[in-house]
């Protein structure tokens, strides 16, 4: 320990650690690789805890104390015993990578004051499928739920501006997604669903002008997509793959459908656009019965 901060704890350690009351902080790797540390107990003078602080620990669970105001990046990457955490009220962003390869997570608790999820927060996280995203959040970054196979659910609250690019992709037990007015096409990221197997039905925000690059890609039972009125652009293999769609219409101010847009989707028969709507030449392929009425 130095100066308040619990700087390391032995690789070697087995079983139990108890941190003493008055350390305010958990430093940088202070449990790095301690796979042998099956639980360990902190005070409730706490403030923060480190980059990278718990990586590879071998913790079953953990209590953090509402006296926590940060987490670091990393701070839980790779805690494969770790079956459920419960972050604590005050904190506002989740940080980059915080539970990350965490193989056995099942349930997780994001505090009312979360704001930010940040790039890879819950990545490969299979077993995930309990999670309640806070009213206020704003942003939910790039692959912030990528490779979560086992997430069911997930409401996406209004206010909620941003989603980044992969950030639910391969969530293969999605079923359906409504995505909020007060997200804009300018903070969407390509990928956002794509490879989500099971997902079959999708309202987009109806302030997107664009649907980003392999928004869907891979989601082969996705066979209902509400198109916004406001959409200008349907870009470069947004909905390839999309084997169980059958029909789309395409909304008024739609300029163009890029390259590939519709590429594999053999079961699409009726398309239904504007008459100004400019399909690239590979727009749509691998639909040998489609047609295109214009209107």
């Amino acid at each position: 320990m130095e100066e308040n901060v619990f700087v390391s704890c032995p690789v070697e350690y087995v079983g139990r650690v108890v941190v003493p009351e008055g350390v305010s902080d958990i430093g940088e790797r202070a449990f790095l690789y301690c796979s042998g540390v099956t639980e360990v107990v902190l005070p409730q003078s706490l403030q923060g805890i480190g980059m990278a602080a718990f990586h590879g620990c071998g913790i079953y669970e953990i209590n953090i104390p509402e006296s926590v105001s940060y987490i670091s990046d990393c701070a839980f990457l790779c805690c494969e015993n770790l079956q459920e955490i419960e972050l604590p009220e005050g904190l506002t962003v989740v940080c980059e990578g915080l539970m990350c390869g965490c193989n056995n997570l099942r349930k997780v608790r994001i505090p009312q004051s979360v704001k930010i999820i940040r790039e890879t927060a819950f990545a490969c996280c299979p077993k995930l499928e309990d999670v309640e995203l806070p009213p206020n959040i704003q942003r939910i970054e790039a692959m912030a739920f990528q490779d979560c196979t086992s997430l069911k659910q997930i409401n996406i609250p209004d206010g909620c501006s941003a989603i980044g690019y992969g950030a639910f992709e391969n969530c293969e037990s999605l079923e359906s997604i409504v995505i909020p007015n007060s997200v804009s096409s300018d903070e969407s990221g390509g990928g956002c669903f794509g490879g989500c197997k099971r997902l079959k039905t999708v309202k987009l925000s109806e302030n997107m002008i664009r649907i980003p690059s392999d928004c869907f890609n891979g989601c082969i039972k996705l066979r209902e997509v509400s198109l916004p009125s406001k959409l200008e652009w349907i870009e470069r293999e947004a909905f390839v793959n999309c084997k169980a769609l059958t029909s789309i219409e395409i909304p008024p101010k739609t300029v163009e459908v890029e390259e590939k847009a519709f590429v594999n989707c053999e079961n699409l028969r009726y398309v239904k656009a504007p008459a100004y709507t400019v399909f690239n030449d590979r727009a749509i392929v691998g639909s040998p019965r489609v047609r295109i009425e214009r209107y």
